[in-house]
């Protein structure tokens, strides 16, 4: 039998929203978006590496409130959409912020 993606399960998402280790398990698989973000913006700005792990925290600092947001959202757009991709947009923002405010 094989295992679910968690990054695509809804069923993650809706016991996300009362069970606190839900959410933690949600909130660990999407670190894996924050990560291909973060990788990205450093490949195309050809920044150091070395902001990996601050750009990922500026990531995932979104990840709460993302996910309220989402929640409330679902109410107005199509059920099959998944969390991962929309926490990805968050997480870029947030990416971004973090660089305007701390690089130069």
């Amino acid at each position: 039998m094989e295992e679910e993606d968690p990054l695509n399960d809804k069923d993650l998402e809706k016991k996300a929203v009362t069970d606190l280790n839900a959410r933690e398990e949600l909130r660990q698989a999407v670190r894996t978006t924050a990560l291909y973000q973060a990788r990205q913006i450093i490949k195309v700005r050809q920044l150091s590496a070395t902001l990996e792990t601050k750009l990922v925290d500026a990531g995932m600092s979104t990840f709460d409130t993302a996910f309220n947001v989402y929640l409330k959202s679902m109410q107005i757009v199509e059920e099959d959409m998944n969390f991962s991709p929309y926490f990805g947009w968050w997480a870029r923002q947030a990416m971004a912020r973090y660089l305007e405010q701390n690089t130069k």
